[in-house]
């Protein structure tokens, strides 16, 4: 799971780097599964994984800047966060796969 996260992404209010947890995946493992697994059996995430920055780009090549239409907004999320969307997405593909629910293509 961890391993799939791409490196060189800004971190977001955590401030945790993806290399990060890759690098210590061994060590946190356990940790991160049950702390998962519990907010989840609980229906309920922590108040600081949900915290997210937004940052503002600017479009190459627009010619008027004062236009909204010429930035692009980017939110941050927390690294943590990351991983938990991840375990439910896998969660939702495997049953939904099972069920016959996805298309063929």
């Amino acid at each position: 799971m961890l391993a799939s996260l791409l490196n060189r992404k800004a971190p977001g209010p955590d401030g945790i780097l993806n290399e990060v947890l890759k690098a210590l995946v061994n060590e946190i493992r356990k940790g991160i599964t049950k702390g998962i697994n519990e907010s989840l059996a609980k229906r309920m995430l922590p108040a600081g994984y949900k915290e997210l920055i937004t940052i503002t780009l600017r479009k190459e090549g627009k010619k008027d800047y004062s236009l909204l239409n010429a930035y692009r907004p980017i939110a941050l999320e927390n690294t943590l966060i990351k991983v938990v969307e991840k375990v439910i997405t896998n969660r939702i593909d495997t049953v939904a796969k099972s069920q016959g629910l996805l298309p063929w293509n």
